[in-house]
C-alpha cells in the first residue's frame, strides 16, 4: 500500500506524504522487496530509502543471489551507485586491515 501512496503522493507533490512513504518503506525493506524498493527509490528519488537500500545489502550480500535482486540487474547506473557506495564505505577498513611490512 505504501508503494501505490508513494506514486501518488509524488505525483501531486505531496512532500511530507512522500516522506512518511518512504519510512515505512524503509521499516518494511526485507529480502524479498529489495529488487522493487531500490528501483522505487531511484523513480521517486528516496535517497533514505536507496541508503537503507544499501546499507541492507552490505550486511546481507546474500540477498543479491535472491530472485528479488534480478528486478534491478540490468540496471546499470544503480549498480555502479551500489559500487560506489560500497567503495566509500569499505575502503577505510581495508586500509586499516592492511599491513605494511
Amino acid at each position: 500500500m505504501a508503494e501505490e501512496l508513494l506514486a501518488a503522493a509524488h505525483k501531486y507533490e505531496l512532500h511530507q506524504l512522500v516522506k512518511a512513504c518512504e519510512h515505512a518503506l524503509m521499516s518494511s525493506l526485507d529480502s524479498d522487496n529489495v529488487g522493487r524498493r531500490l528501483l522505487l527509490s531511484e523513480v521517486y528519488g528516496c535517497s533514505g530509502l536507496k541508503r537503507t537500500w544499501m546499507d541492507l545489502v552490505f550486511e546481507n550480500p546474500e540477498v543479491l543471489e535472491m530472485e528479488a535482486w534480478k528486478t534491478t540487474a540490468g540496471k546499470k547506473e544503480l549498480l555502479s551507485q551500489v559500487f560506489e557506495r560500497a567503495v566509500v564505505k569499505y575502503e577505510p577498513l581495508a586500509k586499516k586491515k592492511r599491513r605494511v611490512l
